[in-house]
Order: C-alpha cells, then sequence, then structure tokens
C-alpha cells in the first residue's frame, strides 16, 4: 500500500467550488491517464493488480495506492502519471454524470437520506460547505474548473509526503522512488490548511422535522462537540467513550426501552484548521418512544461522568490491546500509523499499549465532565409525517 499527502484540500477553495471539489474522487478516473481512456488503461492493465487514486478532501490532498508484490513498478508508473499526465475526457464525464444523476434520485427519496442531509446541515449551523451528495450538489459541478483545481493540487509535489508498507525489498524501492517519484515536479510551494469557518453548531441547538415514511419510522441523532487536542491519550480516551456510551445505549435504550432498532455511538478527535472532538449517535427508533429515547441517550453519556465501573472499562481495555495486537499485522494500519506521525507528530506503534493501560475510571469521568463542560449539543430528530 502507499499513501501520499499533503495539507491544503478544499480549504484553500471557496465555497462556491466545493461541489465540484467533493465530485472529484467519485468521478476522476472515468478520465482515463495519460493518452488512454479507461476502456485503453483497462485492457492495458489485464493481468495486472495495481491501482492509484488521488483525493480532494477537506483539508488535504491525497494520492492512495495499492499493489501486489510483482506490480509494484506499475503502481509507481500510475503515481507518476497521476502527478504528471492526468487526462482530461470531457465526454466521459458527462457520461458519469448522467448514471450518477439517477441513481441520486432514487437516493434522494429514502429518508435516510433525507435525515442525513438535514442533520448535516443543522451539525455545521448551515455551513456553505455542509453538503450531502444528491441532486443540489451535482448542478454545481463544474467540469473545467475540476481540471483546474486537479492541476492546482498535484502539478506540485514539493510537499507531498510519501509512505509505503508491504513486503518489498528496499533496494528495488529505492529504484523506483529515484526513478518514478524524484522526478516528479516540485517547485518548493509548501501549503497549510486553511479556516474555511465550517465548524460545528455551538450551544445546545434542537431540531425536529416530519418526512414521510412507509414504515412510519423516525430518526434520533446527536452529537457533542468541542475543542479538545490531537493527541494519543486524547484519541484513545474519545474512543473508549464512543463504545462505553454504545453499549449504554444499546442496554438502556434498545433493551430495556425497546424503543430503537440498532443504536450506535463512536467518540472521535479530528484535526481540521483547529483540532475538534464529536461524539455522536444516531438511530432510527419507535417515534412513540422519542421522548423517553431522547431523555436516556442524554444521560447515557452524562451518567458515564460520573460512574464507570472497573470491570467495564478493563474490559474494553482488553479488547482495544487485542485488536491492537491485530491491527499491526495489517498494512493499511502501518499506512494510517505513518501518516499520524508525519502529520501530527502521533505514534500509535510504540506508545500506544501504554497509553491504553495507563487510563483509569475516574481519569475518563472527569475527561467525559470536561468535554460535557464545553456546551454543545446538536440534536435533530426527524418525526414520521402523520
Amino acid at each position: 500500500l502507499m499513501a501520499a499527502f499533503s495539507e491544503g484540500g478544499a480549504s484553500l477553495y471557496p465555497a462556491k467550488d466545493y461541489p465540484t471539489i467533493a465530485t472529484q474522487s467519485q468521478i476522476w478516473n472515468a478520465n482515463g491517464l495519460s493518452k488512454f481512456s479507461v476502456t485503453d488503461l483497462q485492457k492495458l492493465m489485464s493481468g495486472k493488480q495495481a491501482s492509484v487514486n488521488p483525493v480532494i478532501g477537506a483539508y488535504g490532498e491525497n494520492m492512495n495506492g495499492s499493489s501486489t508484490v510483482k506490480d509494484l513498478e506499475t503502481m509507481m508508473q500510475l503515481v507518476y502519471l497521476n502527478f504528471t499526465a492526468p487526462r482530461y475526457d470531457k465526454p466521459a464525464f458527462e457520461s458519469v454524470m448522467k448514471a450518477a444523476e439517477g441513481q441520486l434520485k432514487n437516493m434522494e427519496q429514502n429518508p435516510q437520506y433525507v435525515y442525513s442531509d438535514s442533520l448535516t446541515q443543522i451539525l455545521y449551523n448551515h455551513h456553505p460547505k455542509a453538503m450531502v451528495m444528491g441532486m443540489k450538489m451535482l448542478k454545481q459541478v463544474n467540469y473545467d474548473r475540476m481540471v483546474q483545481i486537479y492541476k492546482e493540487r498535484f502539478a506540485d509535489a514539493a510537499d507531498f509526503t510519501f509512505v509505503f508498507s508491504g513486503s518489498f525489498d528496499m533496494p528495488t524501492m529505492r529504484k523506483y522512488v529515484e526513478q518514478y517519484i524524484a522526478t516528479l515536479p516540485a517547485k518548493g510551494k509548501k501549503e497549510k490548511v486553511a479556516n474555511d469557518g465550517k465548524m460545528y453548531a455551538k450551544g445546545i441547538v434542537s431540531r425536529e422535522f416530519a418526512h414521510k415514511s412507509e414504515n412510519k419510522q423516525a430518526f434520533l441523532g446527536m452529537v457533542w462537540s468541542g475543542k479538545l487536542p490531537y493527541t494519543l491519550d486524547n484519541k484513545i480516551k474519545i474512543s473508549i467513550v464512543g463504545q462505553l456510551m454504545a453499549n449504554n445505549l444499546l442496554n438502556r435504550v434498545r433493551e430495556d426501552e425497546g424503543a430503537a432498532y440498532s443504536p450506535y455511538s463512536r467518540g472521535s478527535v479530528e484535526r481540521t484548521f483547529d483540532d475538534i472532538f464529536t461524539i455522536q449517535t444516531t438511530f432510527g427508533l419507535n417515534p412513540d418512544k422519542r421522548a423517553s429515547s431522547e431523555k436516556i441517550t442524554i444521560a447515557c453519556l452524562e451518567d458515564l461522568a460520573k460512574n464507570i465501573p472497573d470491570t467495564e472499562l478493563n474490559k474494553m481495555k482488553e479488547y482495544m490491546l487485542k485488536q491492537h495486537a491485530e491491527d499491526v499485522k495489517d498494512n493499511s494500519f502501518w499506512i494510517k500509523a505513518m501518516q499520524d506521525l508525519v502529520e501530527n507528530g502521533v505514534n500509535n506503534v510504540t506508545d500506544y499499549n501504554q497509553a491504553v493501560q495507563k487510563i483509569t475510571a475516574k481519569e475518563l469521568q472527569d475527561f467525559i465532565a470536561g468535554l460535557l463542560k464545553q456546551g454543545n449539543r446538536c440534536e435533530v430528530v426527524m418525526m414520521p409525517e402523520k
């Protein structure tokens, strides 16, 4: 596996360009590459297993690749061409867009899509970049602008970092790096993430709306958010909080109350132009149990700030250590770990076990209390139309 990454992404562009940028990763490969159309490329790649995908994200741009051991050079060639010889094929783009239009029209009829779109807009306080892929977004995609932005993001490899994980010998890898990566155009320009103002809504935000639903199902979503430094300790703690919250929801909302179908929760801290945490849960529920489910969901997190049984925390820590021991066997883990180390200075390898083991219930309770004290909770409920 390979990952190449640099800072910037959509944060460097105005909101009017966001639909074009967000769509790029899903349709760009329809262009083909260099002098080869998609069909030509498929024929050329027959019998080979290698791929490279350029992606422009919200706060950075990536080029992700994979190959078998014997097709490593092919992957490196694809990397080189994606940087130096992208192909522009407007008819292929228009064909993909037409197919996407039919899919999105169907998708927009799904109540879950309607709910997800509403939750995203409310959660980000209707920021113009807070969009879920749909017809409105698709109609704003501009191919010529997409081409221009692609060139701006990938024409200069100066601030890209390349990481590789897999079965290869270093002399061979060095040869390919010198041939296909060291020769990429690099003008020396280095960019940083920009503050584009896309932030979670502050304070307590509560919204409810009705939408037609054949099975008369309601949806409830809650997101707690705020500032939290992006460190290994905080990454582990917020992950544990999400898992403890999920257990509470299963026990109290589904089993005891019989209100929800499959409640889940996750906690994470992310680095955008700032360091931000979220604890979020979204689930379908019986509309008659909406009020009680709302109270229980809030209590599920607040109660953890007062009491976390040692036995439950120890089980969670044991599971995480066991999972980590499995994760380190995968190339994908090492790719992410190297990227986190380079970009954020976080060591997910040698520091992980000790960081998990030293966490106490009291420490975690105080951690949750500190997050709740920031006072940001967004709640969105979609009820079935009567």
